[in-house]
């Protein structure tokens, strides 16, 4: 069942990834983005408002103290992201991006001795090198802001995985709704203070595609911090990224009739590679 429930996230992350990619379709302004974010945080909470408001009180202080943690991150990544982007190439910016999930697996080596084996040390390289192939950097697309922006963005999404294990190794783990509540209710409200009071009259299906990706988010919340607890970070952590790779290929080419380029295939190819050898 845990792996049918990994599947369940791997899943909900390529979905995610699929009307992402539609929603520039949208976002023609950039001041869009923050209310673009503001509904997809939205619709997260309200979804574990729903699904769990029995559970958020009463509320450990230690729940609230990585609810604030988790939500700093959250949103530091997700602006560092948008700045990297902004500076220099979005395919390498999302394979630093991606990579964060080292930071998981490195901190529960030392912190729980959860230490790879052999061969998943060969499926984490195996991965690296499946981001490295579906990249194509254009000119131009390195320089040392990029750099700092695109390190920063890849810590700090590492830091998200890093918060959610140790929320789950802990003795207030069974607050999961309480904690996520908390964590999106400040993320709400950390986007309606930073962003634009002037904003460009959203496109249409801007409100749909932003409330169809808050709900593969909520989903991939609520699957990843329970899976966090019950497997290996190794496991957890390397799969979900690269099978973001193969279900992101797989929805884009059903949904969206996206052709994959022989690079992409080559990099889907390794994905599946390495989660085998990480994941059996």
């Amino acid at each position: 069942m845990k792996y049918v429930l990994l599947l369940c996230s791997v899943l909900c992350a390529g979905l995610k990834s699929v009307f992402s990619k539609k929603s520039n379709d949208c976002l023609d302004e950039k001041n869009n983005i923050y209310t673009f974010n503001l509904f997809l945080f939205l619709t997260g909470g309200i979804i574990f408002l729903v699904l769990g408001w029995r559970e958020i009180f009463p509320l450990r202080w230690e729940t609230l103290i990585l609810a604030v943690l988790y939500a700093f991150f959250t949103l530091s990544s997700q602006i560092l992201l948008m700045q990297a982007t902004k500076h220099g190439d979005v395919a390498l910016t999302s394979m630093f991006y991606s990579s964060g999930f080292l930071v998981p697996i490195i901190f529960s080596a030392f912190a729980y001795g959860e230490y790879p084996i052999l061969r998943q040390y060969i499926g984490i390289a195996i991965l690296l090198v499946a981001f490295a192939v579906g990249v194509k950097v254009k000119n131009g697309g390195v320089s040392l802001k990029w750099l700092l922006y695109a390190v920063s963005a890849m810590l700090a999404a590492g830091s998200v995985a890093v918060i959610q294990k140790v929320f789950r190794m802990s003795e207030q783990k069974n607050q999961m709704y309480g904690f996520l509540v908390i964590s999106f209710a400040i993320m709400v409200l950390a986007t309606l203070i930073i962003m634009p009071k002037k904003r460009p009259k959203p496109k249409k299906g801007f409100y749909q595609t932003a409330i169809i990706i808050g709900l593969c988010m909520a989903g991939a919340n609520i699957l990843n911090l329970y899976l966090s607890g019950v497997l290996p970070s190794v496991i957890v952590f390397s799969v979900l990224n690269g099978g973001a790779i193969v279900s992101s290929a797989v929805f884009a080419r059903i949904l969206v009739k996206e052709k994959l380029s022989v690079r992409k295939k080559i990099g889907v190819a390794l994905a599946i590679g390495s989660i085998l050898l990480i994941a059996c």
